[in-house]
């Protein structure tokens, strides 16, 4: 998914991610930042390893799931990287299906809103990629969890590109 958010969808397209940081966090912001999308990641993986029933729509979930993780993170490290308080920053999945508001100025929320074709593209390239191979047969840890973290390390990245 990294591979895939750093790679133009065609030659008329920019890639997700340019990989040209705009701004810097301290050692310790990017350790608050790390720890808190593992966490989150870890949380999300085993609510739907517990509430998955075979019968479960999980490439349209999948999307909405990225997109969530995606603004969260990004917004998370927003906050972070303007040096205000994370502490009511929640995660709950049932959010992803539903509309829900980030606490960023309307500008930044734009440039999220921007990139959504993007992340929902590399969520359906990374979804056929895992049905392809049958890794959706296998636990949760093994292929959404690796999802969810690096959609959250995208919007890490993607906010850190930006002018804030």
């Amino acid at each position: 998914m990294i591979k895939r958010a750093k790679t133009a969808e065609d030659e008329y397209s920019k890639p997700l991610l340019k990989g040209d940081a705009q701004s810097q966090l301290s050692q310790e912001q990017m350790e608050y930042i790390i720890n808190n999308i593992t966490r989150v990641s870890h949380s999300l993986t085993d609510y739907v390893d517990n509430h998955d029933h075979d019968d479960w729509n999980w490439q349209a979930d999948c999307r909405f799931i990225v997109q969530y993780v995606f603004e969260k993170a990004a917004e998370l490290t927003y906050i972070v990287a303007k040096g205000e308080n994370s502490d009511e920053i929640g995660y709950d999945i049932r959010e992803a299906f539903t509309y829900f508001q980030l606490s960023v100025p309307d500008t930044f929320q734009m440039k999220l809103d921007s990139v959504v074709d993007k992340i929902d593209s590399i969520v359906l390239d990374t979804t056929d990629f895992i049905e392809n191979n049958d890794y959706h047969l296998c636990n949760k840890l093994t292929w959404f969890y690796p999802m969810i973290y690096n959609a959250a390390l995208n919007g890490m990245f993607y906010t850190l590109e930006q002018k804030l």
